[in-house]
């Protein structure tokens, strides 16, 4: 199942606040995790900015670019900080599709193939649904952080992280695209 969105006046696809509400609101009260999103033009990683800026110029005045063309000649040295996840039964579950190499370090592991579903429980992977599916619900961009790292055994750093829509129709929110980029806790979190 995917979300269908309505082509507004100006041309872009918008969900109203209500909608996005009502479609994210059994992940916010999830292990009373909160949820703080920003948007992604208020982006604090050097690297997340420039993840952003591919979209942005892949996407045009659609509500995302296709899967296939996030490419590695796109990205560069981008790549290892990126990582792409496919939305299934319609932003209720995700499963990981590819990482680079520093999200699987942070991570732990790699997850390719796997549903989010099946690690659900700790607040990290509350919290990766709960963007993910904001994302797929405003049908755009969305950003957290930087935020103390809530994954075991990274609670000495912070992070940041933006989530991209894509779509292989124009329409249709049929994966997520992201960077993420970690720091030594207090390096900007502090600051805020």
């Amino acid at each position: 199942m995917t979300v269908q969105l309505a082509r507004s006046a100006s041309g872009t696809f918008r969900k109203t606040t209500m909608e996005i509400r009502a479609l994210t609101a059994p992940f916010r009260r999830i292990m009373n995790v909160q949820y703080r999103f920003k948007d992604a033009n208020a982006l604090t990683g050097e690297r997340l900015s420039a993840i952003h800026a591919v979209w942005k110029e892949l996407a045009g005045e659609r509500v995302g670019p296709m899967r296939e063309e996030i490419t590695p000649a796109k990205l560069r040295a981008l790549l290892p900080w990126t990582w792409m996840v496919d939305v299934v039964d319609g932003a209720r579950d995700f499963r990981f599709r590819l990482a680079g190499d520093r999200v699987i370090h942070y991570m732990g592991r790699r997850y390719a193939g796997s549903l989010l579903s099946e690690f659900r429980g700790p607040p990290f992977f509350e919290t990766m649904h709960g963007i993910f599916a904001e994302c797929v619900a405003r049908s755009q961009p969305v950003a957290q952080g930087p935020i103390p790292a809530a994954l075991a055994q990274r609670e000495y750093l912070e992070s940041e992280v933006v989530v991209l829509p894509l779509s292989d129709d124009g329409v249709a929110i049929t994966s997520l695209f992201g960077g993420f980029e970690a720091w030594p806790l207090g390096t900007h979190y502090a600051k805020r």
